[in-house]
């Protein structure tokens, strides 16, 4: 039985595919061999395959799944970094050198002393100083840290000598502990009471204002949840819970601080990186 042209265009697909029986192979080539009108789009299919549509569920799941691996990629890198800058804050934390640090202090006689300092009389390869004018005298503050010990590259420790002109009480030294530790009296001035530098304080109100800024926004948040606000709200308060949670790692919960900045700027890289970590797991929980 001869196929018309309708039929043998039906089952082109299927030929072209070799998906078609072998009775069905047969009928179409032999009608391709005699109608030059089927063989023209029989090859024009040939050239041009049919490409089937994925189905728009199997577009849904493939994004999700590139979207969640993207946001785990970046939870990790956010972790990585809240830890780094931990490490890092912990590293450059000062340690305050006492007055063994001190070798000699030699009045020069003509209103000039020179005071000599050796980080190796307390065990140390380095030392940074600083000098601070108060009403009583000048206060030394010489310090270092464990990145200052490990970058340290000279054979031995350098010792150092300042002379300073003495125009005042006398000369302290600043240990972090308490009152400042005089190790000079200027024998023409008369020293009433000691000089004590006096930490800051303000980490401690920042800490109190984050946690509890954070936490009646969490519980407005709470209050709004079915609503966009919630989200916005949920999302500051963390911000501030997550800043308050680190500063309070960074200085151990003490918050009497003579290196505030520092100590501010690693609490606030630290809290950045902590909060975008969770608005990631938050984020992969709801494409769950």
């Amino acid at each position: 039985m001869k196929l018309s042209c309708d039929i043998i265009r039906d089952l082109l697909p299927l030929y072209a595919e070799e998906l078609a029986s072998g009775d069905s192979q047969k009928a179409v080539k032999a009608h391709l061999d005699g109608c030059e009108d089927c063989r023209r789009t029989y090859e024009k299919m040939k050239a041009s395959p049919v490409i089937i549509p994925e189905a728009p569920g199997l577009n849904t799941v493939r994004r999700g799944l590139w979207r969640r691996r993207l946001l785990t990629a970046l939870c990790a890198v956010l972790i990585v970094c809240m830890v780094g800058c931990w490490f890092l804050s912990w590293l450059t934390a000062p340690i305050y050198l006492d007055e063994s640090v001190i070798t000699e202090i030699l009045d020069n006689g003509d209103g000039t002393v020179t005071v000599s300092m050796d980080a190796a009389a307390v065990g140390r390869n380095t030392f940074q100083f600083e000098v601070h004018p108060t009403e009583a005298g000048e206060t030394f503050i010489i310090w270092t840290s464990r990145w200052l010990e490990h970058t340290w590259s000279e054979p031995i420790p350098r010792p150092f000598a300042i002379t300073r002109s003495v125009v005042h009480n006398g000369i302290y030294l600043f240990t972090g502990q308490g009152e400042d530790v005089l190790i000079y009296e200027n024998p023409q001035k008369f020293i009433n009471g000691g000089v004590m530098i006096l930490p800051r304080l303000y980490l401690s109100f920042y800490f109190r204002m984050a946690m509890g800024i954070g936490a009646v926004l969490l519980g407005l948040a709470f209050a709004l949840r079915r609503r966009r606000a919630g989200k916005t709200l949920a999302a500051i308060g963390s911000l501030a819970l997550c800043y308050g949670i680190c500063q309070g790692i960074v200085c151990e919960f003490t918050f009497a601080s003579y290196f505030a900045e520092q100590e501010l700027m690693w609490a606030m890289a630290m809290g950045v990186c902590l909060w975008g970590a969770l608005m990631c797991i938050w984020g992969m929980r709801r494409k769950i």
